[in-house]
């Protein structure tokens, strides 16, 4: 009894990996607009951050996110003015139980 329960942990756990994949830990970069055909780089960027807690489990589901995303005012206040594209860069630990997202906004 007590040999197959320490194989059934064993083959449990060797398929674990698979499917847990980025569970603990995902750092990604991925652009908000696909359409970069002729788009030009710009010579300046702004940083937009936000940062995202979230407990699933509890019987509401508490989540909370601090800090604005918004391009056109982060864009108004570093002094941007004609936006070319922007970046999202995403960290995220837990199953994104905790997630801080950055935005990269490129232009002159």
């Amino acid at each position: 009894m007590r040999r197959t329960a320490l194989v059934l942990l064993l083959v449990a756990c060797a398929g674990m990996p698979g499917c847990m994949n980025g569970w603990l830990y995902k750092d990604y970069k991925l652009p908000i607009v696909s359409n970069m055909r002729n788009t030009p780089r710009g010579t300046r960027m702004v940083e937009l951050d936000s940062m995202h807690v979230e407990i699933p489990y509890t019987h509401g589901a508490v989540n909370a996110e601090m800090w604005s995303r918004a391009i056109g005012d982060a864009a108004k206040q570093n002094g941007l003015h004609e936006v070319y594209f922007a970046d999202l860069h995403t960290i995220a630990w837990f199953g994104s139980l905790y997630r801080r997202e950055t935005i990269e906004v490129w232009g002159d």
